[in-house]
């Protein structure tokens, strides 16, 4: 075990780093107290931050520019682009990275596997919040009207929820193709569907569609969280 972990921090060093960094002990005080879960998860979650603090000033020195570049033209486009790209990254990264050291590093760790994969559900939905909160806090400024601030939520619900699975089974290679895919797919199915008045009525201007809509997607979380945690327990790591 000793050779393994010493391969894996130098496989994936800013991980590596992350693992030193959380507080001793804290990982094993949660395993050890039944009720812990939740303290688990809130762990592995600072721990996959941690992993991601590197390339944060960077990131939020392009956020400074987009802005800038948003306000000076008048178009929030620069910003919501930026935002969605840079959440998605973020919130998928430890699902990407999942058959490198990293992962390895956490099948060491006293956590379960079911404690991992809500982990890195949890990143991404942060990273959901995070990016809705900047679209908003620079959005309506510039006058998005508030009904169009779900744009950014809207496309990253989606593109984190079926990334989990889709990554956990293919891998970072075949992942990303199939993960294109699918979008493209469903977003061709959805264009098709809307492009029935009455059903695009329904769904767009009522508040019973609005509930439909909100059910339809609450199940398809529920499932592709089912999915991933099936995917994950069954992997050998």
């Amino acid at each position: 075990m000793n050779d393994l972990m010493t391969t894996d921090r130098r496989e994936r060093p800013a991980e590596a780093a992350a693992v030193a960094e959380v507080p001793a002990g804290s990982m094993t005080r949660g395993a050890a107290a039944g009720p812990g879960r939740g303290a688990r998860v809130i762990s592995l979650v600072r721990l996959h931050l941690l992993g991601l603090r590197g390339p944060l000033p960077f990131l939020l020195g392009l956020l400074l520019i987009m802005g800038a570049v948003s306000f000076v033209s008048g178009s929030i486009v620069p910003v919501s682009g930026f935002l969605t790209g840079a959440a998605l990254a973020g919130g998928l990264s430890g699902v990407i990275a999942e058959r490198s050291g990293i992962n390895r590093l956490l099948a060491s760790l006293p956590v379960s596997r079911a404690e991992v994969i809500d982990s890195y559900w949890a990143v991404a939905m942060l990273f959901v919040l995070a990016a809705s909160a900047l679209y908003a806090a620079i959005g309506l400024p510039l006058g998005v009207l508030p009904g169009d601030l779900l744009d950014v939520p809207l496309v990253l619900i989606p593109g984190q929820a079926l990334g989990i699975p889709v990554f956990l089974h293919f891998g970072r290679g075949r992942g990303l193709h199939v993960w294109v895919i699918a979008h493209v797919v469903l977003g061709a199915l959805g264009a098709l569907v809307l492009s029935f008045r009455p059903i695009r009525d329904l769904a767009l201007r009522t508040t019973t569609g609005h509930c439909l809509l909100l059910a339809l997607g609450a199940c398809a979380l529920v499932g592709l969280w089912a999915l991933s945690r099936r995917l994950y327990l069954g992997q050998d790591q």
